[in-house]
């Protein structure tokens, strides 16, 4: 995928974020909110009996990763989409791709409700 004109490996940024204790899996797209270049999500299964701490696991990055490889989001999933293939099931990347398009759109869209209230406001 490419981030800020380089190209990077997902597995790259997958590794760092599969290291930390409870993270059963973990999948990286590059997603664009449409007026951005593309950044990247992670989309995470919690191990059994956990819960998802984004920020501790962004500030993990942050410390292991150049700074455009931390993703804008982590994301806490029940399970990847899949199909069966030949292989067996193989993740849909472009169904978490779109999924991460979608969230980046609403966040932008609430930052500029946001600020937009802000400006009504006396």
């Amino acid at each position: 995928m490419r981030l800020g004109g380089f190209l990077v490996s997902p597995e790259e940024i997958e590794a760092v974020i599969q290291a930390q204790p409870g993270v059963a899996g973990v999948q990286v797209v590059a997603a664009s909110n449409g007026e951005s270049d593309p950044v990247p999500v992670a989309f995470v299964r919690p191990a059994a009996g956990t819960a998802l701490d984004e920020a501790a696991l962004r500030a993990r990055c942050r410390e292991q990763l150049a700074r455009f490889k931390v993703p804008a989001r982590i994301v806490a999933v029940d399970a990847f989409p899949t199909v069966d293939g030949p292989n067996g099931p193989k993740v849909q990347r472009v169904r978490l791709r779109e999924m991460a398009q979608t969230l980046l759109r609403e966040e932008e869209r609430g930052r500029r409700r946001d600020a937009g209230a802000g400006l009504h406001q006396h």
